[in-house]
């Protein structure tokens, strides 16, 4: 296993890892490749698709180490530390499988449930943005093409969850609809006015906070807040309706091409640049938490419209209503020995 690890890394170097590991090098250091029944065929090349994210250091240790995942900025953000508040992937899976129930009980939920569910299971996203292969006969323009690629696919990252997400959402704002014909705007601007109609506000835990986490990566030119409708809502005082109007329009300019990938401020060894925190990054992370906040709404409204008997069950003795529940949907629970909250619903 070590002459592999030496063979690995005698095609790294720091400022580019090797995309390519060859037949030849392979059955010298790795003859249990053959045994796998991985053939390849000679001059033929095995390309590894996270071969560029590999921590040198590791690797020469003697133990294979990824750098970071595409998915870093989304799952394991750290920008609601000090909040009581569960990952983001945990409460999107919560929210996937309290959606997934009500789909067996509401008509037409199964279109929130499957595209949260896609959003959720998102692992990584690989991204090479040397098109021609030709960045590696200069240093610098390899250690760009690294740092771009890294950026490029955080970047896919946010933006294909932030769209499973709102397709989620506005499936939501369909459902709801039904409830609020009076309400004739296509399905963002009808969305918001739901919203606002509704009249949900501090009782959801941490919105303020939300909300000016998402709002906050608008720049002082933004003239976000003097539009008419916003100034609407704001008289209305609605931190929800700020939101959903918010949502509506961060997800135009993304489609629309408004919003577009950062370049990599500084790359190479000794950059001080962390892609994570690049607000064209990080917006994501905000944005689709709050969109699952805009979900949960969305929901309580279905419950309380049915008037149907719900609750959720924490363990055998003791359990909270539908409605709370989904409102602290994603707060932390004070035991974390507790089981995963599961909805049961009774007709």
């Amino acid at each position: 296993m070590k002459n592999f690890m030496d063979a690995v890394a005698s095609k790294l170097s720091k400022s580019r890892i090797s995309r390519f590991i060859y037949r030849k090098r392979v059955e010298e250091a790795a003859p249990d490749f053959r045994r796998k029944n991985i053939e390849l065929r000679q001059g033929e090349e095995f390309k590894l698709l996270s071969s560029g994210r590999i921590d040198y250091d590791s690797l020469m240790d003697g133990f294979i180490k990824n750098k970071y995942s595409a998915i870093d900025p989304l799952w394991n953000c750290q920008a609601s530390e000090g909040l009581s508040v569960i990952n983001l992937r945990e409460h999107m899976t919560l929210l996937w499988s309290a959606s997934n129930e009500f789909a067996q009980v509401f008509e037409g939920w199964t279109i929130v449930s499957e595209n949260l569910r896609l959003a959720a299971s998102i692992n990584d996203i690989f991204a090479d943005t040397d098109l021609q292969g030709d960045s590696g006969w200069c240093a610098p323009a390899a250690e760009y093409e690294s740092a771009n690629s890294e950026l490029s696919e955080k970047y896919l990252a946010g933006f294909i969850v932030f769209s499973l997400t709102w397709t989620a959402y506005e499936g939501a704002v369909d459902i709801i609809s039904e409830y609020h014909k009076e309400i004739k705007q296509q399905r963002g601007a009808r969305g918001r006015e739901i919203i606002l109609k509704l009249g949900e506000n501090n009782s959801f835990p941490h919105i303020r906070n939300f909300v000016y986490m998402a709002t906050g990566t608008r720049s002082a030119e933004d003239k976000f807040f003097k539009t008419p409708e916003m100034r609407r809502i704001l008289r209305a005082g609605s931190l929800a309706g700020v939101a959903a109007e918010h949502l509506r329009e961060f997800r135009n300019a993304v489609i629309h091409g408004d919003i577009r990938k950062p370049e990599p401020l500084d790359w190479g060894e000794g950059s001080k640049y962390i892609p994570d925190d690049d607000p064209g990054i990080s917006q994501f992370y905000h944005n689709v938490r709050l969109l699952l906040i805009m979900i949960q709404i969305l929901m309580i409204e279905e419950h309380r419209m049915n008037e149907i008997h719900t609750k959720w069950i924490l363990d055998e003795d003791w359990s909270i209503s539908t409605e709370d529940a989904i409102r602290s949907m994603h707060v932390k629970r004070p035991n974390t020995e507790q089981k995963e909250l599961d909805l049961h619903v009774i007709i």
